[in-house]
């Protein structure tokens, strides 16, 4: 028990971390892409993954719940996923694990509850236990150079496609972050790193609002949000967890392999239309037509002053005109 609270101290007194979620030069990530495998695929890739030392430790704000016992490798990433009942941060899970020297690319920490879970810009992540899916994965990337924006079009595709599996065929992705359904949020993703260890590195967290039917006051003044349940689609979180990663798997293997697969589905998620988008960049805001959107290019306009392109990183927003 004091073992795995002293991780966690240990890295929340280290700096900050890093987004990666689009905002500015602070650097953010938000997007995912490629065809799933089939199930046939999917059933011949399942293989047995030892557990991390110190797996059955206690937590001090609850108790690790037993391990899932079908570890899978899809690809490139093979997750072990590890079930807690009450943490701070799934993702401050991960950040301690790595500090500690005993991270591994696809390492998966979910959690029926969370008491500081976060969004984008140190925002609360609104965590009701048993209500919705907390998870984070933890990446480490060994090949080509991963452009920072890859994780979160990685992780946007992956929830998008859950929730399209699940029959909620109203959702869209929304730059940079968010899944929405009619103009109410359901699911956030937040990419982030810190500056230690030097090593490359994300960790990846995903929020999806599964059984509310209520939320906060204070959560519904600052915008709409929605829920599967309150969707019309019935659902526990937990067993949310091994459709995600099936759906997840394929775009966190696009994002390992540089990326480049992800901007086109990425794309067609956000639903921007035919018509001219309307950017949000350094500058202010842009409007014009869409030409293109690529990793390595970035976002590519024809506006009235001609064509123009900025590093995706460094747009705050993208909608229709």
């Amino acid at each position: 028990m004091g073992a795995a609270r002293n991780l966690t101290d240990r890295a929340a007194t280290r700096q900050r971390p890093q987004e990666f979620a689009f905002a500015g030069p602070a650097r953010t990530a938000a997007f995912d892409a490629e065809p799933l495998v089939d199930s046939a695929s999917l059933s011949m890739c399942v293989s047995t993954v030892r557990p991390h030392s110190g797996a059955r430790t206690r937590h001090d704000e609850g108790e690790l719940l037993p391990r899932t016992e079908r570890p899978w490798m899809l690809r490139a990433v093979n997750f072990q996923v590890e079930r807690f009942d009450v943490v701070d941060s799934t993702s401050e899970r991960l950040f301690a694990r790595l500090a500690a020297g005993e991270g591994r690319t696809g390492d998966v920490v979910v959690a029926v509850e969370q008491t500081a879970g976060r969004g984008r810009r140190g925002r609360t992540w609104h965590s009701a236990r048993g209500e919705g899916l907390y998870l984070s994965v933890l990446l480490l990337p060994t090949g080509p150079t991963v452009p920072p924006p890859a994780w979160t079009l990685a992780g946007g595709l992956g929830v998008y496609d859950l929730v399209r599996s699940l029959g909620l065929a109203r959702a869209r992705l929304e730059w940079p972050n968010d899944l929405m359904v009619g103009g109410a949020k359901l699911a956030g993703v937040l990419a982030e790193s810190r500056a230690a260890p030097d090593r490359p590195h994300c960790v990846l967290g995903i929020g999806l609002d599964v059984a509310q039917r209520q939320f906060p006051g204070e959560l519904l003044a600052e915008r709409s949000v929605t829920s599967l349940a309150l969707e019309r689609i019935q659902a526990a979180p937990l067993d949310l967890v091994e459709p995600l990663l099936e759906h997840l798997a394929p775009h966190l293997d696009a994002a390992l392999a540089g990326g480049a697969a992800l901007a086109a589905p990425f794309l067609a998620a956000l639903d921007l239309g035919p018509g001219p988008v309307r950017a949000v960049t350094p500058e202010g805001p842009v409007e014009g037509r869409l030409l293109g959107l690529d990793l390595a290019v970035g976002l590519i306009l024809a506006t009235d002053r001609g064509e123009r392109r900025w590093p995706l990183e460094h747009i705050l927003d993208l909608e229709r005109a």
